[in-house]
């Protein structure tokens, strides 16, 4: 089965992450935005793989809400990095080419939901689209 969840805290980002997974031949059956949500879904839905954010909505966080769905459903939870992080991780990119060259010569590029990085490799290389 190829259905992978999206538990993600900002709208926009779920939106995105949501096409971009379908139009990798994923289905997305489900996006919870808070803990007590994504684990009624998990739980009736079962998906083969879950994609998290660490800041949910709500009183529990998404590692919090990992270990209790690989715990409760054994359903395996890939966490994601959001826009935030993407783009601190751009600038500390920058300041480290900085460091070792003297000067920044061209923009430093790093994955963003615009080109999914290192959670998007981890879900491609767990399953493959039909």
């Amino acid at each position: 089965m190829n259905s992978i969840m999206i538990v993600e805290d900002d709208g926009l980002i779920a939106l995105d992450l949501k096409k971009k997974l379908e139009h990798a031949g994923y289905t997305v059956p489900a996006v919870a935005d808070n803990s007590a949500e994504a684990l009624k879904k998990v739980e009736s839905l079962r998906p083969a793989l879950v994609l998290m954010d660490i800041r949910l909505r709500g009183p529990r966080d998404g590692i919090e809400t990992a270990d209790q769905i690989r715990r409760r459903f054994q359903v395996p939870v890939r966490f994601s990095v959001d826009a935030i992080a993407a783009a601190l991780l751009t600038v500390v990119t920058s300041v480290c080419v900085t460091a070792w060259f003297g000067a920044i010569t061209a923009a430093t590029a790093w994955p963003t939901f615009a080109t999914p990085g290192v959670a998007w490799t981890t879900v491609a290389g767990m399953l493959a689209p039909t």
